[in-house]
């Protein structure tokens, strides 16, 4: 039984409003895409990994930035093609991206998957929607530290003062004793530091580190077999 028919010149109207109603579709798509968007895992082929606090931000201007933390190192564009669900990122100041862009696989107010395929293996990204660039662990290293004065380790090894600048720079000072200068950098994927002091010869140490429920560092190395364990607390000025 045919409940409704329509007429050529009947449907010939209704094109327009159908046209309309999948630009606003496509509209809408694009408007959800626009945001600051945190990468909670990236699965590739049966692993799962984690990235240390990184982020994207898609700008409705079409720009987009990217990051660690709070540090930033990709800008460019993106771009989206509704018929096939292609979502492009370039980066203006990196490397060109060899496996191209991503196919939209979801989105909703709060969660966006990507997938493709990169060297024969699925890739998926699950980002999740927020309003503030998340703090790396690293980021926390940044500041004043001084020993804790009850720590054995501390008080036997001589630790000294550090300081962490933005520009990678640690300066450190040991009671009594002249500052010393000199570069330090963190692991992508790790909880790790290492840092190369500007002295004759140059002294070089890899540390991993931790935080504890009072936010004071704790730094691990081990030398010739021996687990070295320093405790820290933030303070707010720099040793004279």
């Amino acid at each position: 039984m045919v409940l409704f028919s329509l007429t050529v010149r009947e449907v010939k109207k209704l094109l327009p409003l159908l046209g309309i109603l999948t630009l606003f579709s496509h509209c809408k798509v694009e408007q959800r895409i626009v945001g600051l968007w945190l990468v909670e895992k990236v699965q590739i082929g049966g692993q799962t990994m984690t990235p240390q606090a990184k982020w994207t931000r898609l700008d409705p201007d079409q720009s987009q930035a990217s990051g660690n933390g709070w540090s930033q190192h990709t800008v460019g564009y993106w771009q989206y093609d509704p018929p096939s669900k292609q979502l492009s990122i370039v980066n203006t100041n990196g490397v060109k991206d060899e496996f191209g862009g991503f196919t939209l696989e979801a989105i909703d107010g709060k969660n966006m998957t990507w997938s493709r395929e990169e060297d024969g293996e699925s890739v998926q990204v699950f980002l999740r929607k927020t309003n503030k660039i998340p703090q790396a662990a690293s980021d926390k290293l940044l500041g004043a530290w001084r020993p804790r004065t009850e720590d054995p380790a501390a008080a036997r090894e001589g630790a000294p003062y550090i300081f962490l600048r933005w520009d990678r720079v640690i300066v450190s000072r040991q009671k009594d004793e002249k500052r010393q200068y000199g570069a330090c950098r963190t692991h992508g994927r790790r909880n790790g530091l290492q840092v190369s002091l500007y002295e004759e010869p140059l002294r070089r140490e890899v540390w991993s580190y931790a935080f504890d429920a009072e936010e004071n560092l704790i730094l691990e190395r081990m030398e010739d077999g021996e687990k070295i364990m320093m405790r820290y607390e933030r303070i707010d000025y720099i040793p004279q």
